[in-house]
This record gives C-alpha cells, structure tokens and sequence, in this order.
C-alpha cells in the first residue's frame, strides 16, 4: 500500500483494519473503530509516541494536530531524527485525519501491502 492508496481510503473497517494491524500490531483485526472513534484514535496515537524503534531505526515520535478553519492537519514527527515528518494528512474530522497519518507514518517507504 503506498500513499496514495491509504489517503483514498474512507473512515470505516478498511481503515480501522489498517490501523489495528500496521499501528497497534493486532493481528487478527480487533473490535476498534479509530478512524471514526476520537477515544480509539487517542490510543493508537499513544501507542505511536510510545514507540523506540521503527523498521530498524531508533525513532521518537510525536504527533501535532492542528485545526484550521474546520479541517484537522495532523502530522507524525521523528524528532530524533533532525524532526522528519513520517505521515501528514489533512480532513474534515479528527479521527480520519489521525488514523490516515498514522498509517502513513508507520509504512516502510514503497511498501505495497
């Protein structure tokens, strides 16, 4: 799945799927709904900043959300590394705009599923 493909995907079980697998670690999927819950999408984002390595690398991160005249930017920041930004996404709604950012920030670069 690259990019393109995870910012096309709606709020709903594909990316509440996505989140529990590739995020949380959950495999089989669980009962959790972040892409359209505030509560669950609060947990995934903890469980990104609590993360100390990611594909090998030592990582720190930090997750911004920004609201702009109803729409929530929210971006995944490795701030020990020199503050690259890992996934950003921008939406109408906290919750998509979380999940869609963490997803982004958790796939390895080309990574097709």
């Amino acid at each position: 799945m690259n990019r393109e493909e995870v910012l096309t995907i709606e709020p709903g079980e594909k990316m509440d799927e996505l989140i529990s697998e590739k995020v949380m670690g959950w495999i089989p999927y669980k009962d959790f709904s972040p892409s359209t819950d505030i509560s669950a999408a609060w947990e995934a984002i903890e469980k990104v900043q609590g993360l100390k390595g990611l594909h090998g690398k030592k990582v720190r991160l930090l997750v911004k959300i920004i609201v702009i005249r109803g729409f929530y930017e929210v971006a995944v920041i490795d701030y020990l590394n020199n503050d690259k930004c890992l996934g950003e996404t921008i939406a109408d709604n906290a919750p998509e705009a979380i999940s869609k950012a963490l997803v982004l920030a958790v796939l390895e670069e080309g990574e097709t599923k």
